[in-house]
């Protein structure tokens, strides 16, 4: 169903009018030196020549809207076969024969009221008339819809560049989000009460950690400056992240990770796979008191990379709920995999109440030494 602003005319009926009012002007003025250059011995019929001109554009001032939004802005009618150029054809005869019989209409009218007498609409010299004039308004009208679909043109070529805008405008923010839900000063915190705990047993791991932690306020820098990276570089940062984790759970955080060779020469959108991880261990082992496992898993199948990342945490009751209230990471992964592949990427989760959480991402498989 189209929407109403669509099928509205492009032009205001302000400046329809207006333009029919100049073109009548400019042909009036035109009509009236051509008699006086002739040097005819008739007098200018002042009466004739303007009611003709004012009927014939006003007339197409009228019409403008209705051919509009039934002809121009109906998209099937646009779209090349034997079907639509007879009904074009059909169209614009049947709109030009119309249109000179309600010039003639109006003239008549007008003349009947500025003049006292009525013209026969029907005779033999109106038919001609509008005969003789119908090739004229037939050209007139395809004028019109040329001027009409040119404007329309333009106008969804420019709605298309403000979509785009504001896509990549979305985009930017849920990147902006994603990271600075990565520098949740909640896992800082974490850290660096870690390293305060650690560094009176164990000296060496203490600045094991803080290597790792510089390592990754490094790569979160850096991750402003490229939107993709590979699979290997972002499990790598993941195992990084993971490690510093580690520390703070210790043996009770169990990861394995199950890539496969051809899986990590894929190209991947940078830290798409942080907010899983940072949600798993925020969220998902926030009530479990045994061991937390993560597993991540990423395989190529049919040119489609397929990643999973799931846990054994609290899990949601209602995954579609999930799905329609996103939070913060994981409304910016739907927003990047729309923006970078549309309809060639899924976004799928699957949970039952206590029994773990697990998500899982599809998107087109491309080997980083192609790019």
């Amino acid at each position: 169903m189209m929407k109403k602003s669509h099928l509205q005319s492009p032009i205001s009926v302000f400046w329809v009018l207006a333009v029919a009012l100049t073109l009548s002007a400019f042909f009036i003025v035109n009509a009236w030196v051509t008699h006086y250059l002739g040097q005819q011995e008739r007098a200018f019929d002042w009466h004739f020549e303007s009611l003709t001109v004012l009927t014939n554009y006003f007339l197409w001032a009228i019409l403008t809207t209705l051919i509009y939004r039934f002809l121009v802005a109906n998209d099937k009618l646009w779209r090349l076969s034997f079907k639509t150029i007879l009904i074009h054809l059909i169209a614009g005869v049947v709109i030009a024969l119309l249109h000179r019989y309600g010039a003639l209409g109006l003239y008549v009218f007008i003349t009947w009221l500025t003049k006292g007498f009525l013209l026969n609409l029907f005779g033999e010299h109106s038919i001609a008339w509008v005969i003789r004039g119908t090739i004229p308004s037939f050209i007139q009208y395809w004028m019109l819809v040329a001027l009409l679909w040119g404007i329309r043109y333009y106008r969804l070529e420019k709605a298309k560049q403000l979509e785009l805008i504001k896509k990549d405008q979305e985009i930017a923010n849920a990147q902006l989000s994603a990271l600075k839900m990565q520098l949740h000063p909640h896992f800082f915190f974490n850290t660096l009460n870690t390293i305060s705990s650690v560094m009176e047993k164990d000296t060496e791991e203490a600045q094991s950690i803080v290597a790792k932690l510089a390592k990754l306020m490094r790569a979160l820098v850096d991750s402003d400056k490229k939107e993709s990276t590979s699979l290997k570089e972002e499990i790598e940062y993941i195992k990084d992240y993971l490690d510093v984790e580690k520390a703070r759970f210790g043996d009770s955080l169990s990861v394995e990770f199950n890539i496969s060779t051809v899986a990590e020469q894929a190209r991947v959108p940078n830290l798409i796979l942080q907010p899983l991880v940072e949600n798993a261990i925020k969220h998902g082992f926030a009530q479990v008191t045994g061991i937390k496992k993560l597993r991540i898993k990423a395989d190529v199948i049919e040119e489609q990379l397929h990643i999973t990342v799931a846990d054994n945490g609290k899990g949601v009751a209602n995954t579609q709920y999930t799905l329609l209230n996103p939070g913060v990471g994981l409304r910016s992964i739907t927003q990047r995999l729309t923006h970078l592949y549309g309809q060639d990427s899924s976004f799928e989760i699957e949970s039952k109440i206590n029994q773990g959480f697990s998500v899982s991402l599809r998107l087109p498989f491309v080997k980083e030494s192609n790019l």
